[in-house]
């Protein structure tokens, strides 16, 4: 099982609609993308002091790595990006997303 964890310093004009929105977006693509098992969206809820306004993270589970390189340039995944994700990010997508991938056994 593949994770995929995306997680992003957004906008901090963005109000919480703008954010809920963005989050629907991600979470509909479930039922797009056909190689995700499941997917998830949180808010970071850290105390740490750590965090460098990275507060959201998108969850992606695939059943295995080719399911996430089929992800990855999917054409719904590129049209959600463009059109939610990169107009809510505070900076750039080089400084404002981190992208970690790592296998779990099942």
């Amino acid at each position: 099982m593949i994770i995929h964890n995306a997680i992003f310093q957004l906008n901090p004009a963005l109000t919480q609609q703008q954010i809920d929105e963005l989050g629907q977006a991600f979470l509909g693509m479930k039922d797009r993308i056909p190689t995700i098992r499941d997917i998830s969206w949180h808010d970071n809820i850290t105390d740490e002091p750590l965090h460098h306004d990275f507060m959201h993270v998108l969850r992606v589970v695939f059943d295995d790595k080719a399911g996430l390189d089929t992800y990855v340039p999917h054409p719904y995944h590129a049209e959600i990006c463009e059109k939610y994700l990169l107009p809510a990010l505070k900076s750039d997508v080089q400084t404002s997303v981190l992208v970690l991938d790592h296998e779990l056994a099942d």
